[in-house]
C-alpha cells in the first residue's frame, strides 16, 4: 500500500491513470481558483447548481499554499492539467509579503524546497528568525509541524547542514516542550487552556512532521514518538469512524467531538495513518476504511458527504447553535475541570455545514496521489 515513487508510477503506467477521486478534486480546484491574485478560495458553496468562492478570508494565503503542495505531490504521479511553477510563481508575486505567518512559512519552505526554488532560503531564514524571536516561546503544535516539515523537506533534499540543524531544533522543541510522554500527544501551546488540551489539527500536523522527519533521518526515537502517538489517536477514532476536534492531551481523552471535519475524515487523517501503515502498524488500516466510509453516510446523520454533480465536499456536521466557538471552549475547560469526556449527540441539534475549503481538496491530493489500494475511496465506488 505504500505510496509509490514516481519513477514507478511512470514504468508502469501509473502516471497516465487519475484515480476518479483525484480527478473530481483537481478539477474542482480549477473552479476554486483566481487566475488575477493567484489564490483559491477560503470558502466555496453551491448556490443554483453553481461554485460560488468567497477569497475574503486571510486564510486563503494559507489554504492555497496547502492547495499548491498537494497539486505538487499528484503532478509526480498524474498528468493533471496544471502549470505548478506559473501557479507558484503567481501566488509569490501578488502575495510574498504576506506570507509572515510561521506555520505558513514552514508549508511554504516545504513546496519551494521541493521545486529548489530561488526564494527557499528566504524562508529558511524567516524559521530562523521566528525561532530567535520573542514570540519563539508561544509557538503553537501547528507552527511548529509545520515549520519542521518545511525544514525537515530542505534537509533531504538540499543535505545542507544548516537546514539539517534546523530541522534538528525544532525536533528537539516539539520533543521536550509539547509532547505529554504518557500520551505521546503534543499540546496545542503552552498558554491557557491549550496548555492541557489539543485539536485534532495540531496532532495531526505533529505526527505529520514526526513521520517525515524520522523517516527522513532514519531518527528512531521520533519513529517510537510516533508509533506511541499515532496508537493513542487511533484510539480516539468514535464507533462510526469519526475523529474528534478537541482533546486532553495529558489523559488522551475526548473532550468534545464537534465539529467533525470531512477534511479529517478522508484527508488530514491520512497524513499520518497512511505513514502509520507505511511503518507496519496494521491497526491503521481498519481506521482508514472507517474514517472514510464516514464521508459516504456512514455517519450520526446518515449524509452522504460527497456530491457527485457537481462534484462537492460538505465540511462538517456541527452544533446548530450560536457562538459555537465558546461554547465549545466552555464545554472543554469544563470537561478539563470534571474530568469528564465528551459525548457523541443524537442526531437532534446536529447539522450540516454546506461548505467546502480549498484546503481540504489540497490535502486530499497530497494524501492520496501514488496511493495503492483503497480503491472504494479513491474510484469513489461507494457513492
Amino acid at each position: 500500500m505504500n505510496r509509490a515513487s514516481s519513477s514507478a508510477a511512470i514504468e508502469h503506467g501509473g502516471a497516465h491513470r487519475v484515480p476518479a477521486l483525484l480527478q473530481r478534486c483537481s478539477d474542482l480546484l480549477h473552479a476554486m481558483y483566481d487566475g488575477r491574485s493567484g489564490l483559491f478560495s477560503y470558502s466555496t458553496r453551491i448556490v443554483g447548481g453553481s461554485y460560488v468562492n468567497d477569497f475574503q478570508h486571510p486564510l486563503k494565503l494559507r489554504y492555497t499554499i496547502n492547495t499548491l503542495l498537494g497539486i505538487q505531490q499528484a503532478l509526480q504521479f498524474y498528468p493533471l492539467d496544471w502549470n505548478l511553477d506559473q501557479l507558484i510563481a503567481q501566488f509569490l508575486q501578488v502575495n510574498r509579503a504576506a506570507i509572515t505567518n510561521p506555520a505558513d512559512c514552514g508549508l511554504m519552505l516545504a513546496l519551494l524546497a521541493r521545486t529548489n526554488h530561488p526564494c527557499q532560503p528566504e524562508f529558511s531564514s524567516q524559521i530562523q528568525n521566528i525561532l530567535k524571536g520573542k514570540n519563539a516561546g508561544s509557538l503553537s503544535a501547528q507552527d511548529l509541524g509545520w515549520m519542521l516539515l518545511g525544514c525537515t523537506t530542505a534537509a533531504r533534499l538540499s543535505q545542507r547542514q544548516s537546514d539539517i540543524a534546523l530541522a534538528d531544533e525544532l525536533y528537539q522543541i516539539i520533543r521536550n516542550r509539547l509532547v505529554v510522554p504518557k500520551t505521546g500527544l503534543p499540546r496545542f501551546s503552552l498558554s491557557g487552556l491549550r496548555r492541557r488540551c489539543t485539536s485534532f489539527g495540531g496532532v495531526v500536523y505533529v505526527l505529520m512532521s514526526l513521520a517525515e522527519y524520522g523517516n527522513t533521518f532514519q531518527h528512531q526515537p521520533a519513529l517510537d514518538l510516533f508509533r506511541h502517538a499515532a496508537t493513542t489517536v487511533i484510539g480516539l477514532q468514535g464507533p462510526q469512524g469519526e475523529w474528534p476536534w478537541f482533546i486532553d492531551a495529558k489523559r488522551g481523552v475526548v473532550l468534545d467531538w464537534y465539529q467533525v471535519y470531512s477534511v479529517h475524515q478522508d484527508s488530514m487523517a491520512m497524513l499520518w495513518l497512511l505513514p502509520a501503515l507505511d511503518l507496519g502498524m496494521e491497526q491503521a488500516r481498519p481506521a482508514i476504511e472507517r474514517s472514510y466510509r464516514w464521508l459516504f453516510g456512514d455517519n450520526q446523520l446518515a449524509a452522504v458527504m460527497i456530491e457527485r454533480e457537481p462534484f462537492f465536499i460538505h465540511r462538517s456536521h456541527r452544533r446548530d447553535e450560536s457562538l459555537e466557538r465558546p461554547r465549545r471552549l466552555l464545554r472543554s475547560g469544563i470537561g478539563l475541570l470534571l474530568r469528564r469526556p465528551g459525548q457523541l449527540r443524537s442526531t437532534g441539534g446536529i447539522v450540516l455545514n454546506p461548505e467546502c475549503r480549498s484546503y481540504q481538496i489540497g490535502w486530499i491530493l497530497y494524501a492520496w496521489s501514488g496511493r495503492e489500494g483503497f480503491s472504494e475511496f479513491t474510484e469513489l465506488e461507494l457513492l
